[in-house]
């Protein structure tokens, strides 16, 4: 079978299931310096996130289920062949950034439009708005730099970073800073660690507010700062 006639399969037998991506030479210990495993094949399904969750969520199937899916899929794949069936991986993106904004007396407002605003931009649950997909995602530093200064009520937009917080064990997460870069150097593009995750942005963005024309670099952010 061919990866999408595994993924049609389970589409048509779990109707609860809204997409699943199969990835041929995978296993779930992958590392990247050891990206394909011969004789693997790792199929991710996601579930429909609830009409009155946030974008912000991170819907999971439960153990129950994916293990009727594993039994399921058992039936049609070779014995050669090892089936793995697993939830997404969510890797988190904060969007930090300073904004002059065209009305300043309206700040509070703008900014919680500003904040939803780009939350809806990087969520692949928005079907309206989203930008990144669910899966072979990349979010760009300069395609969110320049949406949040296409909107009517941003008149700059400066020092913007973005972090991603992607797990990396159990209880261990790894951080990748867009500012924590050589001087010579700029990190523009961030890519998942896991081939399988899916971007979760996170619900509130650091966004501070500056009536100046200067150019702001970006500093690093310490671990401190954060709040998931």
């Amino acid at each position: 079978l061919l990866p999408a006639d595994y993924e049609l399969l389970i589409l048509e037998q779990f109707p609860q299931i809204y997409k699943v991506k199969c990835f041929p030479g995978m296993n779930p210990d992958f590392v990247i310096k050891q990206r394909f495993s011969p004789g693997h094949v790792l199929m991710v399904v996601v579930p429909y996130l609830a009409q009155n969750e946030s974008v912000t969520q991170k819907p999971l199937l439960n153990g129950h289920l994916i293990t009727e899916i594993q039994d399921f899929i058992n039936q049609y794949v070779p014995p050669f062949v090892t089936a793995h069936i697993l939830n997404p991986v969510y890797e988190v993106i904060q969007v930090r950034c300073t904004v002059k904004l065209k009305n300043p007396l309206l700040a509070g407002m703008y900014l919680e439009h500003l904040n939803q605003a780009i939350t809806d931009f990087l969520s692949p649950w928005n079907e309206t708005v989203g930008y990144t997909r669910y899966f072979g995602w990349m979010v760009s530093k300069h395609d969110i730099e320049s949406f949040i200064q296409s909107l009517d009520y941003v008149d700059r937009v400066t020092n913007l970073s973005i972090l991603r917080i992607a797990p990396a064990g159990e209880d261990y997460f790894d951080l990748l800073d867009s500012a924590d870069k050589p001087e010579d150097s700029e990190v523009k593009d961030i890519i998942p660690v896991y081939p399988w995750s899916i971007v979760a942005p996170i619900k509130q963005h650091f966004i501070e507010m500056d009536d100046r024309y200067d150019l702001i670099e970006p500093q690093i952010t310490g671990i401190g700062e954060l709040e998931i």
